[in-house]
């Protein structure tokens, strides 16, 4: 099993930086797919979300969080795990914020992954007009996943209000594999503004409960 291509591209795609976390993927296992919010920036591995997730299910699990990234790197992401990882279980899909975008594709086989994101400051992007714009990139995507029933979806902490009342509204009332999450962050990481481990802990616990119900198979 060669799980590289799932991995962020160094400059020239001359290697790969190493994933957050990569469980014994013999056995049961789903996976993670977002930012740093998933990767887990500023925390020990064992108190992000994901971590704390595999260990609530008894299971095992790959996380593909990059920080930084954009819905177009997490979507070609989940694209990728049906090809290479066809027998995971599911994925939850924490989505960043919207705004993020990144380089085509060959800019990021020449400068990388990492190099590829293109970096702003987010806070001036919520006129109306900007969040019409990113309104319609959330529903883009749900579309794209909404007939694969093993990909669960929940956004990161810090959305715009305006975008969660329209999530909780048109996406979530008719859409069970969208968990809204409508929580504040109610910690920090160590020496990083990230959400800290209390965060994570309250966040797995909604999305246990939620895939709890939904999932097919319960766990």
């Amino acid at each position: 099993m060669n799980i590289d291509c799932l991995k962020p591209k160094k400059f020239l795609s001359l290697g790969h930086h190493d994933l957050p976390h990569v469980g014994d993927l013999e056995k049961d296992f789903f996976i993670a797919v977002g930012c740093s919010y998933t990767a887990g920036a500023g925390l020990e591995y064992t108190d992000t979300w994901a971590s704390r997730l595999g260990e609530k299910l008894n299971m095992e699990h790959i996380n593909l969080g990059l920080d930084g990234s954009s819905f177009e790197y997490q979507y070609d992401k989940i694209v990728e795990c049906a090809k290479i990882l066809p027998n995971h279980k599911f994925i939850i899909w924490m989505q960043t914020h919207p705004i993020r975008s990144h380089h085509n594709k060959f800019f990021s086989h020449i400068f990388g992954d990492l190099k590829s994101r293109i970096m702003i400051n987010e806070q001036l992007f919520r006129g109306s007009t900007e969040l019409l714009a990113q309104w319609d990139k959330v529903q883009k995507y749900v579309d794209l996943v909404k007939n694969d029933k093993k990909v669960f979806i929940t956004n990161s902490w810090h959305w715009d209000p305006k975008l969660l009342l329209l999530l909780e509204h048109k996406v979530c009332k008719n859409n069970t594999q969208y968990m809204l999450n409508s929580q504040t962050q109610i910690d920090t990481a160590k020496n990083d503004p990230h959400p800290g481990s209390r965060s994570h802990r309250a966040l797995m616990a909604d999305l246990y409960k939620h895939i709890s119900v939904h999932i097919h198979n319960k766990y």
